[in-house]
């Protein structure tokens, strides 16, 4: 019981992780691209995880199996997508548009879980995946907080013009579904011989790799000022802690209860939002209230766990 509610607690620590680090990226994001902002968290994260692999599990930690290896390239290969999509989603729509989508993410943990692990439905949590679409529904169709910050149309496709805040929410969905895969495939592999700090390390090692790839292929769209990098550096620290987290809770308590107080990670956004980023970003009631039922429905969800 007691490695349950010590996996309870890092599950809400890694929410408030993501909440500050999201709006310290957010921050940065107004000197630095999208991926370089990605890559620089991943380095500072490999940094700070690799230290307290070491520390705690020894260097021989590090030694893995094969299939742990195979496995963390994959998780590299999804965070690349989540971060990508999400910070140019922030960019786009704001960090109080796009945290509460990537909130949404046990909505897909738990398609996961009834249909990869054959795992039964039940009534209250299939009610709050409902609460948290419904959440989602009354964000995106706030009409007032997207004309304070649109920016007019960025793309055209058939016809059809696409807003900056129209493509950062389908971002953020890639990355809330991109997180969700990510957190089913790092449950199955975590345990003792693999502590969740070491998959977050390999995960990060991999995940520089395939952002480098990126970076080089569109050269002439990264940039970064001085000043986007002192906002970085503890943004990458609060993410590094956040992940390790978040996976040690996998070790702890199943996935069905980690993933929605993970969740919960969208009202710690809106709080250093209203602590660091006043005046930058609008939060309308409207914006409160769908934040607000996402969060809630992950809480069904738990307490349904």
């Amino acid at each position: 019981m007691t490695g349950l509610y010590s996996g309870i607690a890092l599950s809400l620590l890694a929410a408030a992780g993501f909440g500050l680090g999201t709006v310290l990226i957010r921050k940065a994001l107004e000197w630095v691209s999208p991926f370089v902002a990605t890559l620089i968290s991943l380095v500072i994260g490999i940094s700070v995880l690799g230290f307290f692999c070491i520390l705690f599990f020894g260097i021989e930690i590090l030694d893995q199996p094969k299939s742990v290896y195979f496995v963390t390239c994959i998780l590299g290969l999804l965070v690349t997508s989540a971060a990508g999509s999400f910070l140019t989603a922030m960019k786009l729509a704001g960090a109080g548009f796009a945290s509460p989508i990537l909130g949404a993410s046990p909505i897909f943990s738990i398609g996961l879980a009834l249909t990869l692990r054959g795992e039964q439905p039940q009534l209250l949590a299939l009610t709050g995946a409902l609460v948290i679409v419904f959440g989602v529904v009354i964000l995106v169709t706030d009409k007032e907080r997207i004309e304070k910050i649109e920016k007019g149309g960025l793309l055209t496709f058939r016809n059809l013009n696409f807003s900056g805040v129209t493509i950062g929410i389908g971002l953020a969905g890639i990355a809330s579904i991109s997180i969700a895969i990510a957190g089913y495939l790092a449950s199955g592999i975590v345990g003792d011989s693999t502590p969740g700090s070491v998959v977050a390390f390999y995960e990060s090692v991999f995940g520089i790799v395939f952002v480098c790839l990126i970076i080089v292929k569109f050269w002439d769209r990264q940039y970064i000022s001085r000043r986007g990098f002192y906002w970085m550096l503890p943004a990458g620290v609060v993410f590094a802690i956040a992940v390790a987290s978040l996976y040690t809770a996998l070790e702890l308590a199943p996935l069905s209860i980690v993933a929605p107080l993970a969740g919960t990670e969208p009202l710690a956004t809106y709080f250093f939002i209203l602590l660091i980023l006043r005046g930058q970003e609008f939060i309308t009631l409207r914006a409160t209230l769908g934040a607000f039922l996402i969060v809630l429905g992950v809480g069904i969800i738990g307490v349904t766990s």
